[in-house]
């Protein structure tokens, strides 16, 4: 991975101690520890949320991840990957991301190695054994690559979305605006976006920031299976 990516971005927050030793430990594990970079999660005022979003908890995640790419647009030189902090990444995961990233298009934005399609995706090409879909309707912003590129642009459209209100897109479904896993979604939906399965990263149990559900590992499993079954 150190030929792709630039540096690794970790959120976290301040009283979850115990994520960012496991994590940041994975990480030393597949010897990117010098890569490796924590960014401390934003935590909103309490009960104040935009309009276009359901829980407080979705403003700091959405500040946090406009955080870490700000913070890239200052010190990064190259593509960066953004992880947050309660993801466990597959023991293949150094020579999988460099594998997928040299075979990508120059032209790339996004690439998604954790996430959930809504629907069936296009296979874009198979690299070792990992195939690379093109992504549209990718839900989950815990594990992806951004182009040195596109780091500025990703940023202000982040910023942009936070002023934009709920609406339903033409495929019926209603896309919260200011909750960033819908962002990311929707500004990879407009560029040339892609995802790998098998996933290189995985979420482990943790409560989500969209719904508030507290998922065990089997929910966790489950959800990412149904959601993939259509490759098997």
């Amino acid at each position: 991975m150190n030929d792709v990516i630039d540096k690794i971005y970790c959120i976290n927050l301040p009283q979850s101690q115990d994520r960012w030793k496991k994590v940041s430990a994975s990480f030393e594990n597949l010897g990117l520890g010098n890569k490796f970079n924590r960014i401390e999660a934003v935590k909103p005022p309490q009960n104040f949320f935009l309009p276009n979003q359901v829980r407080n908890t979705q403003l700091g995640c959405t500040l946090s991840h406009l955080k870490t790419l700000g913070t890239a647009l200052k010190e990064s030189e190259g593509n960066i990957l953004v992880v947050e902090d309660d993801i466990s990444p597959s023991d293949e995961c150094n020579k999988i991301v460099s594998d997928v990233i040299k075979n990508l298009p120059k032209t790339w934005s996004i690439c998604y190695f954790g996430g959930q399609p809504r629907k069936p995706l296009n296979l874009y090409k198979k690299s070792e054994n990992i195939n690379i879909y093109r992504a549209k309707g990718i839900i989950g912003a815990y594990a992806y690559a951004v182009n040195f590129n596109y780091i500025k642009s990703l940023f202000s459209y982040t910023i942009s979305s936070l002023s934009t209100n709920s609406y339903r897109n033409s495929e019926g479904y209603l896309n919260y605006s200011g909750v960033y896993d819908y962002i990311l979604l929707e500004f990879a939906a407009g560029t040339e976006s892609f995802i790998t399965y098998p996933l290189v990263f995985k979420p482990f149990p943790a409560v989500s920031t969209i719904t508030g559900q507290d998922y065990s590992q089997k929910d966790l499993d489950n959800l990412i299976e149904n959601r993939w079954k259509w490759v098997k």
